[in-house]
């Protein structure tokens, strides 16, 4: 009876903590943006070029097929593990729902470990706020750990069962794939951005990977909130309103179209 209650209230705050998260930001989005501004949203969007929505477009789907190279399902459903284990459970039914889950979890590290890295390169290696310098230091520390780690244990036992981890090259595979749909990414928000912004993609990208790990990390279905109030605090040259229409425009093409063409 116990373990159902404890049970019962994580699975809860699986869900609940991301949308309060997801409140919270929105709460303070609003402090920082005059909705009296609302308004002048669809002519903004209006005046983004057709050329620059449509090279968003052919971005997104590089940095979809990439995604589809990883096989990130859990981050695309946007909900993270859970989703992505049921996913596998119901498309593989040779697999039980403790293999899925495995599978599943084990994806997401990947990918979150190869993400960390990619940024933890861009903010050491490109123009990036002082304060994640140390931090991508011990990113690269830790991955260098796991590399090793990955070496001398390449299997894992749990409760007699033996799960083969990813081989070295296998991880680096996930790198390479993960560096190309970030950087896709970024790109499909970068074309979409005001005429006019002084930054370049160099000092862009690093400012990118820290607003999109902050969405990954608060696992709020599709990074809403987080993605936005990063990005706000981190591009104060671009006007908010020019800046809410191009979080738009990019969350049209990269989430909505390709959620109706899956439909």
């Amino acid at each position: 009876m116990r373990n159902r209650v404890f049970l019962g209230c994580g699975q809860t705050l699986r869900f609940a903590v991301p949308f309060a998260v997801v409140t919270v930001c929105l709460y303070l989005i609003g402090e920082r943006f005059d909705f009296a501004l609302l308004a002048s949203i669809p002519d903004r969007l209006g005046s983004i070029p057709l050329w620059a929505f449509l090279l968003s477009l052919a971005l997104t789907a590089i940095s979809f097929w990439a995604v589809g190279k990883n096989e990130q399902v859990a981050q695309i459903l946007g909900f993270g593990a859970v989703t992505g284990a049921i996913a596998r459970w119901r498309i593989l039914p040779s697999l039980t729902a403790t293999q899925a889950a495995f599978v599943s979890c084990a994806v997401c590290v990947f990918f979150l470990s190869s993400f960390a890295v990619v940024a933890a390169l861009a903010c050491l290696f490109l123009p990036a706020p002082g304060w994640t310098l140390p931090v991508a230091l011990s990113v690269l520390l830790c991955a260098q750990i796991g590399l090793i780690a990955l070496f001398f244990f390449p299997a894992l036992n749990a409760r007699g069962r033996v799960f083969q981890l990813p081989s070295i090259h296998l991880a680096f595979r996930c790198l390479l794939w993960t560096c190309l749909d970030v950087t896709a990414a970024a790109l499909a928000f970068f074309v979409l951005l005001p005429a006019g912004t002084e930054l370049g993609f160099a000092a862009f990208f690093p400012l990118f990977c820290i607003a999109l790990g902050s969405a990954l990390l608060s696992n709020a279905p599709g990074g809403v909130g987080p993605f936005e109030l990063l990005l706000m605090i981190a591009l104060p040259q671009v006007p908010a309103a020019d800046l809410l229409a191009s979080v738009i425009a990019f969350r049209l093409g990269y989430y909505a179209l390709p959620a109706c063409i899956g439909a």
